[in-house]
């Protein structure tokens, strides 16, 4: 056992222009134990804590800094030289403070505050496939996802946690649940509107809660139900006649594809596009919005400009179904619009038709 501290400590690779430092380093071992058998098994072993203070790491296609790093707990490394089986283990407690990561080939800048990370990580080598076992939680605190070239903000919340993360293999894994606080969703940080209109972000929730998803690579991903509390959404006109929605699905495609005003989609960008046209099948049992929630359309195009508000009481659909266009999915809404007018439907919704049929009743 025993404390190694190390001071400004600087790798590069010239060649690849890869660039890692570090502005402290500290090792705390309460133990660490080394066995190495005859027939060249390994095995490493280790307890105690990591502080990893003013990280710098990057390539050509990204930048990541880290203001602290702290690790507690075990770690294990064993191998069987035989089998040629390499593993990993660990089980701790891993906190990030103020995490930034850039892409530039994409303007991508990601802003993270906090992270602790508590459990358990398997990671191996066996027979040329990759093994992974994960058990544990996350916490996360505010984070955004911005583009400040485009003056866009493609994904930010105040605090998010996810419960019981386990992942049995690199295609299953299995989420209790997960509550994200103050969630926005795309918000241009540019527009300048005739109507003053809250919120700002196309949408947005005061909290959002997603309860048992499972995942897997042959089957997609099934949700049992996901619930938001204040959603307030926005359907905008600008002064030349374009919606919001229509302006910002394509600068998202941009962003994620990594092209830029001066750059064209790159040969991994095409893949991937060419992937997405067969997009993984997303099942959801029920989706129910609550609390103080709105759709707000606004048009800019008109003179003088139009605002209206629909307020919902209650909006819920069932048996949702991506893969599945015939799929009918009832819904229930209750709003307001207005101060004196009430609205009240039911029925059922093909959502994923190309026509988006629906058979409606009420009043």
């Amino acid at each position: 056992d025993g404390r190694l501290t190390l001071q400004q400590l600087q790798l590069q690779a010239t060649a690849k222009k890869q660039h890692l430092t570090l502005g402290q380093l500290e090792l705390d071992n309460k133990s660490l134990k080394l066995s190495l058998a005859e027939s060249g098994n390994l095995l490493l072993s280790s307890q105690g804590e990591v502080i990893v203070r003013d990280l710098k790491a990057g390539n050509p296609d990204g930048e990541i800094a880290d203001q602290q790093l702290h690790w507690k707990g075990e770690i294990e490394l064993s191998q069987d030289s035989a089998a040629d089986h390499l593993r990993v283990d660990t089980k701790g407690e891993l906190a990030s403070n103020d995490l930034a990561f850039q892409i530039p080939a994409r303007n991508l800048a990601l802003q993270q505050e906090r992270m602790i990370w508590a459990g358990s990580v398997g990671y191996g080598v066996a027979d040329e496939q990759l093994q992974l076992n994960t058990e544990g939680s996350l916490e996360l605190g505010p984070l955004s996802i911005e583009d400040h070239k485009r003056q866009f903000a493609m994904f930010a919340f105040d605090s998010m946690r996810i419960n019981s993360i386990a992942v049995h293999d690199p295609t299953r894994f299995d989420i209790t649940g997960v509550k994200i606080e103050e969630l926005r969703f795309a918000r241009s940080a540019a527009h300048q509107g005739n109507v003053e209109t809250t919120p700002p972000a196309l949408l947005r929730t005061s909290v959002s809660s997603i309860n048992r998803i499972h995942f897997s690579k042959s089957e997609g991903i099934s949700i049992d139900d996901v619930e938001h509390k204040d959603l307030r959404s926005i359907l905008r006109r600008d002064a030349d006649g374009r919606l919001n929605f229509a302006a910002i699905i394509p600068t998202l495609n941009d962003m994620l594809s990594g092209a830029t005003e001066e750059q064209e989609p790159t040969a991994l960008s095409k893949v991937s596009a060419a992937d997405s046209s067969q997009p993984m099948p997303i099942r959801l049992n029920k989706a129910l919005v609550v609390g103080d929630s709105s759709l707000s359309y606004v048009d800019d195009n008109v003179s003088p400009p139009y605002a209206a508000t629909l307020n919902f009481d209650k909006l819920e659909i069932s048996d949702i179904d991506s893969s599945n266009p015939e799929q009918e999915s009832p819904f229930n809404l209750e709003a307001r619009v207005g101060e004196h007018a009430t609205l009240s439907l039911t029925g059922k919704a093909r959502l994923f038709d190309k026509r988006v049929t629906a058979s409606i009743g009420g009043r």
